[in-house]
């Protein structure tokens, strides 16, 4: 997201494109194998919306905060 926020459209496309495959390799679901130190489940709901919010802006649906 900082990479977007920055101007990088190149690398922030190719780094969110990384991130959702490496996100649908571990965390296809709210089920399956324990995370260390975390209840799945709301790792996964964490992660769905980080994943959101970035696809967002990516895609330019995420407004800048104003004063930027």
């Amino acid at each position: 997201m900082t990479h977007c926020r920055v101007g990088d459209a190149f690398a922030s496309k190719r780094l969110l494109k990384t991130a959702q495959e490496d996100i649908e390799q571990r965390l296809k679901s709210p089920d399956g194998p324990l995370v260390r130190y975390q209840d799945r489940p709301i790792v996964w709901c964490m992660v769905q919306m980080t994943l959101r919010e970035a696809e967002a802006l990516v895609a330019g649906g995420a407004k800048k905060p104003e004063g930027e």
